[in-house]
């Protein structure tokens, strides 16, 4: 007999017991049936549940009634034993069918299901009830069948389950990590799926009575899913542990230490776990409904699973009944060996050979080979259908391809055409030797020796920082005579590449590094690539080298940011390690800003993007990039950039540059991470306080930045960036290390972001005479709320006591405050340097306050102005609000006002 076995409806985890219940049927069967031959039929989706014998055929199918079919036909099926209720419709016979009926939920409590779960399960075992005959595991189940379907066709059987030998899993030994997931103390363990009917939420409401009482008792779920983590996340308990799906040999250490099994499940088929407790004589408690009564007689203490207190206090008798626990194991085992007699297996082994045996009814063989017409003339319909959509392609690739044969000639012939131009280099390559990692002759032999570009269309210039002569000298010897060397002393990465593209000639620069070097094609691929797009510029494809940790890191995240920035709606796609740019558009918008160093790059980007033009990416011109040699000098970079970064926003605080760069955390809280601001404002405060008003608590707050200087925030930091290389380095390769590494990365940006903070008082500014709020880098105001409108124009609200740190002329000056109308008096005190300053208040007459700026309360640097307040609180505000400030304007000198 040829017995097929479809598991396709299961899976595990998410099919609950029922895949323990048909596993152990399965087993047993292979055993009894050694004359029979045995196909397992599963899917891709679900795969295997469970092994099998080596000697089982397993078939794997995709999904669908045609290919089931086949299957049945190809591997001579005489009976087919399904494992769950199905709607398809087979050419198979039903009355060869025997299926497994674990429940009839859908149909006695549809209350716990989705409507069309219900409405799909209906159709499936009405299916079933045609079928051969029908498995149930309980009398219970086989009531219920019979009551829903009194003229089925389909012979109910008893198929009793077969128990689960959890005693015979505790002999092998317990991995590391499922020895730390079992509890310590006393627990109740509760293995079950999320689904309503096993009624967790019943149970957690419960167990929050019981535990006022047991506080060190704990409740152990396993297999949940998806929902029970919803349900704890609304009500926390430490004392409710969810493991989700466990290993089988951690189940059963679960079972042989748990206190008692829990299963108050309000429906049940048959109730598994409760033979898996008796195997390894744990009492049981659960509810006194459906198959579960029938299953655990007087060996389970039964209640009534929809009350919480009488759950609540059977718990408790279970937690301090040591008799009572003794007693229900003992009846327990003894239940067990009811069920392990084995009856069910060879009973399900008599069910099968008695259908494969029947003949199968007219109806039965009518409705096969209607469903069998009916996919031939869908086989065939399908067929014509994909013979026409090949011919359709195949008459767009010829389209294609006669489109793409006339581009590449169109495009040959108008990279050819560069070449009638006059004598004279078409590219320019600058090559900065700021970083050049020990190759730079290497790199600059590429553009002067190795490019298939004609090399009289090449000029290579070299912009030399004077810090190698050594490595000058050999890079000279293979610059052609048309190369040239550029001399730029500066410690700029970039100034050596701006001032070698004021000396370029060619119509195209193309941007390349003293540690990277092109392939032969790099050149011709990418003037081929700007011929035929018109970009205006675009970067080569680049290649890592190196083999140190940070080299290897730092390729696999370029690897990983690569693809967004090359997409073609990118702003951030100009990669100096290798790009292209037409020299006319890179000085249209101002070129490299040396002064930047790293930062000047994206800067570059960020200026071509707002002027109007789009960059792309040309996969075949490539480079190959030495990258980092060491963490050190990966570090060295980043701060470069970010330090840069820094200085450019101080430069031109635009808010447009924030939806190109981004605004990073240290630059919008980094107005308190200065020490002279921490004395000025400690100046302030303790002046307050000799005169009787003012927080000693505030000013105390102050003293660390006061006495330890940027040191109170740069040595956290650092010990941070500590942490986090170890990290890096502990870890092994992956994805998780590359997040690692990337966290390290930040760490480095944030680190000199928080350097420059720290040390913002004698930074240069550049004076302004009049500021609106919002274009006051975020650094320079401290003790303000975020931006709102008034009247259509932005401003802030201060605190009470708020500061704004002012770059200003030499000499007496007068700072004006526009404030508008927006607050009833101020009672403003104004200092500078944490001095006294005079202060002239006009709100009442122009909205505008004004504040002298003596020379003697000068200082080097940036000018600290303190602001302070009677604190206000507007209607439906609770904030304490001092001066509103909608800009600030610097008057004209003082000595020159009091002339006026």
């Amino acid at each position: 007999m040829n017995v097929g076995i479809d598991l396709r409806p299961l899976s595990a985890g998410e099919s609950g017991g029922l895949v323990t219940l048909v596993r152990g049927l399965a087993a047993e069967l292979f055993s009894l049936g050694c004359a029979d031959t045995f196909t397992v039929f599963t899917s891709p989706r679900s795969g295997l549940p469970f092994p099998v014998p080596s000697n089982v055929n397993v078939c794997e199918l995709d999904d669908g009634p045609p290919a089931f079919d086949t299957a049945l036909a190809r591997s001579e099926i005489d009976v087919l034993l399904r494992a769950y209720p199905t709607d398809e419709p087979l050419a198979f016979p039903p009355a060869h069918e025997v299926t497994i009926v674990p429940d009839l939920l859908h149909a006695d409590r549809p209350d716990q299901l989705p409507p069309e779960t219900v409405a799909r399960r209906a159709v499936a075992f009405a299916r079933a009830a045609t079928c051969g005959a029908v498995a149930v595991p309980s009398l219970s189940t086989l009531a219920q069948f019979q009551k829903h379907f009194p003229t089925a066709r389909a012979t109910p059987f008893l198929v009793p389950p077969v128990p689960p030998r959890l005693r015979e899993r505790l002999a092998a030994p317990l991995t590391t990590e499922d020895t730390a997931r079992v509890p310590g103390g006393p627990f109740f363990l509760y293995p079950a799926h999320g689904w309503p009917h096993k009624n967790h939420a019943g149970l957690l409401r419960a167990w929050e009575r019981f535990r006022t009482r047991h506080p060190h008792h704990v409740l152990v779920l396993t297999g949940t899913g998806k929902c029970v983590p919803g349900l704890l996340a609304a009500a926390p308990d430490p004392s409710v542990r969810d493991l989700g799906y466990v290993s089988d040999r951690l189940l059963a250490e679960l079972y042989d230490r748990a206190t008692a099994l829990v299963f108050p499940s309000l429906y049940e088929g048959f109730g598994l776990p409760l033979l898996e407790a008796f195997d390894v004589g744990r009492p049981v408690l659960c509810g006194n409904t459906s198959a579960l009564s029938e299953v655990g007689g007087d060996a389970v203490l039964a209640v009534d699973a929809t009350n919480a207190d009488a759950l609540a206090a059977a718990l408790e008798r279970l937690a301090t009944d040591p008799d009572l626990r003794a007693a229900l194991a003992t009846r327990g085992r003894a239940r067990h060996d009811v069920y392990a007699a084995g009856s069910g297996p060879r009973a399900l082994l008599g069910a099968l050979t008695d259908v494969a045996a029947r003949a199968v009814p007219p109806e039965q063989v009518r409705a096969g080979q209607r469903i069998a017409a009916e996919r031939l003339a869908a086989a065939e319909a399908d067929r014509a259908a994909r013979l026409n959509q090949l011919v359709a392609l195949h008459d767009e690739a010829a389209r294609q391809r006669a489109y793409i044969e006339r581009r590449e000639a169109e495009r040959a012939t108008e990279y050819d055409r560069l070449f009638d131009a006059p004598p004279g280099p078409l590219v320019s390559v600058v090559v900065t030797m700021g970083d050049t990692r020990g190759a730079p002759e290497r790199c600059v032999r590429a553009w002067t020796q190795e490019q298939t570009f004609p090399r009289d269309r090449i000029e290579v210039i070299v912009g030399f920082d004077g810090k190698k002569p050594d490595e000058l000298e050999q890079v000279k010897r293979v610059l052609g005579p048309t190369d040239r060397v550029v001399h730029v002393p500066t410690d700029s990465e970039s100034g050596p590449w701006a001032a070698g593209a004021r000396h370029a000639r060619g119509r195209w620069l193309y941007f390349a590094e003293a540690h990277s070097y092109g392939e032969p094609e790099c050149l011709e691929e990418m003037i081929r690539y700007l011929v035929a797009t018109r970009r205006p510029g675009a970067s080569s494809r680049s290649l890592g080298l190196g083999e140190s940790l940070s080299a290897r890191l730092e390729e696999r995240l370029y690897d990983r940011v690569k693809p967004v920035r090359v997409a073609d709606d990118h702003w951030s796609k100009l990669f100096l390690r290798g790009a292209a740019l037409e020299r006319e558009v890179y000085h249209r918008v101002g070129g490299l800003q040396g002064e930047y160093g790293r930062f000047s790059e994206p800067l570059l980007a960020a200026r071509l993007h707002r002027a109007g033009y789009r960059l792309g990416y040309a996969p075949r011109s490539i480079v190959r990039h030495w990258n980092t040699t060491s963490f050190a000098q990966l570090e060295e970079h980043v701060h470069d950039y970010a330090t840069c970064e820094c200085a450019f926003r101080l430069t031109d605080p635009d808010p447009v540059w924030d939806s190109y760069f981004g605004t990073p955390t240290e630059w919008a809280r980094g107005g308190r991470t200065d020490p002279a601001l921490a004395r000025v404002e400690a100046r302030v405060r303790l002046g307050g306080l000799l005169r009787g008003a003012g927080s000693v608590r505030e000013l105390a707050k102050l003293l660390p930045a006061c006495v330890l200087g940027g040191r109170w925030w740069r040595w956290p930091a650092a010990s941070g960036r500590v942490l986090r290389k170890l990290r890096v380095h502990l870890m092994e390769h992956g994805e998780a290390r590359t997040d690692a590494f990337a966290a390290l990365w930040q760490r480095y940006a944030a680190g000199a972001r928080l350097d420059v903070l720290t040390r913002i008082a004698s930074h240069t500014v550049t004076p302004r005479e009049s500021v609106a709020i919002d274009e006051f880098p975020a650094p320079l105001l401290v003790g303000f709320h975020p931006l709102e409108r008034y009247g259509g124009l932005p401003f802030r609200w201060a605190e009470p006591l708020a500061h704004v740190k002012l770059a200003l002329p030499p000499g007496e000056q007068i700072v004006e405050l526009v404030t508008r109308e927006l607050r009833p008096p101020l009672g403003l005190e104004a200092f500078v340097n944490g001095r006294r300053a005079p202060v002239e208040n006009r709100t009442a007459e122009d909205g505008r306050v004004r504040v002298t700026v003596h020379e003697s309360a000068r200082r080097t640097g940036l000018q600290y102005l303190t602001l302070k307040c009677v604190p206000w609180s507007a209607a439906g505000d609770t904030r304490a609000l001092g001066l509103p400030l909608f800009g600030l304007r610097r008057a004209v000198a003082a000595r020159q006002l009091r002339a006026a």
